[in-house]
C-alpha cells in the first residue's frame, strides 16, 4: 500500500495593501509610541541630501574642529532649513500621510513644521551624548516652559547598524512628563541597556517617527563610521511655542528659524507648514 509522502506546504502570508499599512504605523505611532518608515527618502532625493549634508559637516569640521559640542554636548548641524535639499524633508510622501493622520486623529488638529531641522554628527567610537528622557516633562530651569507635544522626524542619512549608535526607545512609555528613573543611567553618565529596548537602526533614506514623550536615548557608536541623522520636529498647529529658556541666549538664536530664514514658497502645503514661524 503506497502512502503520500509530499510534504504539505503552508501558504504565504497575505501581504496587507498600502493603505492598511499606513494604518498600522499611525497605530504603532499611538500604541508604541514610534514607527519605522523604510524608503522615506526617495533615491534620487537622498543621494542629493548625503551631499549636501557632507559638505555642511566637512564645513563646521573645517571652522570649529571634530572635538566641537553645542550646549547639548552634541555636534549638531544647525540650522539646515535655509537649503532647500533639505526642506523637503519635511512633506515627503511616506512621512506626511502618517503624522497628519496621527495628529487629525488623535489631537485632532493639523501639522506644522515647529523644530528646526538639524544634522547630527555622532563620530565613530563615540560614547552617547545623552542618557535616557523625555521631551516632554517640566523643566524647573525654565519657569513658563509647557510640556511640549511634538512628534519628530529622524532621518538616516547613511546605514545605520545596531553598533552605530542608534536611537534606543522604550515602547509604551510615550505620554508621560516625567524624566526616566536615574537608575536607567550608569554611573559614567551613559545609558543603561533596558529589557525591551528598540534600536532605530535601518537603511539609508529610513525615517523614524516617533512621539517625544516617549523614553528615548542615544547609544554608543562602536563603530568606525560616523552616525549621520536629520531631525525635524512637528508641532500641532494649536500647540503653544515653547521655548528653552534654560539654554545660552546665542545658543537660542542660532536656534531660532523666522519666515524669512526659511524662505518664501510657492507650494500652499509647505507654506502651510511653516506658518506658524515668526516672519523675522
Amino acid at each position: 500500500m503506497q502512502t503520500n509522502t509530499q510534504a504539505h506546504i503552508a501558504p504565504p502570508m497575505e501581504k496587507l495593501d498600502g493603505e492598511r499599512h499606513l494604518e498600522v504605523q499611525i497605530m504603532n505611532l499611538k500604541n508604541l509610541g514610534y514607527t519605522m518608515v523604510s524608503g522615506a527618502i526617495p533615491a534620487d532625493r537622498l543621494k542629493a541630501i548625503q551631499i549636501a549634508f557632507d559638505a555642511r559637516m566637512n564645513e563646521q569640521i573645517a571652522e570649529l574642529g571634530r572635538d566641537y559640542r553645542n550646549a547639548s554636548n552634541r555636534f549638531d548641524l544647525i540650522p539646515l532649513w535655509q537649503e532647500p535639499v533639505f526642506r523637503q524633508l519635511v512633506n515627503l510622501p511616506k512621512i506626511m500621510p502618517i503624522v497628519r493622520g496621527y495628529m487629525e486623529q488623535y489631537w485632532e488638529d493639523e501639522p506644522v513644521v515647529f523644530g528646526a531641522g538639524h544634522g547630527h554628527c555622532l563620530f565613530e567610537n563615540s560614547p552617547a551624548h545623552q542618557a535616557w528622557h523625555n521631551d516632554a516633562r517640566v523643566n524647573p530651569k525654565a519657569s513658563d516652559m509647557i510640556p511640549p507635544i511634538y512628534i519628530r522626524l529622524s532621518f538616516l542619512v547613511e546605514d545605520v547598524d545596531a553598533d552605530m549608535g542608534p536611537t534606543g526607545l522604550l515602547p509604551g512609555t510615550q505620554g508621560t512628563h516625567v524624566n526616566a528613573p536615574s537608575w536607567f543611567t550608569a554611573p559614567d553618565g551613559q545609558p543603561r541597556q533596558a529589557p525591551g529596548m528598540a534600536l532605530a537602526s535601518g537603511k539609508a533614506g529610513d525615517c523614524l517617527i516617533n512621539d517625544t514623550s516617549i523614553y528615548h536615548t542615544n547609544t554608543p557608536n562602536r563603530s568606525d563610521r560616523v552616525r549621520k541623522i536629520i531631525w525635524a520636529l512637528y508641532a500641532g498647529s494649536r500647540t503653544p511655542i515653547w521655548v528653552r529658556k534654560d539654554l545660552p541666549e546665542d545658543y537660542q538664536r542660532a536656534f531660532r528659524l523666522t519666515k524669512a530664514d526659511v524662505g518664501a514658497s510657492d507650494d500652499p502645503v509647505m507654506a502651510a507648514l511653516f506658518r506658524n514661524f515668526p516672519e523675522a
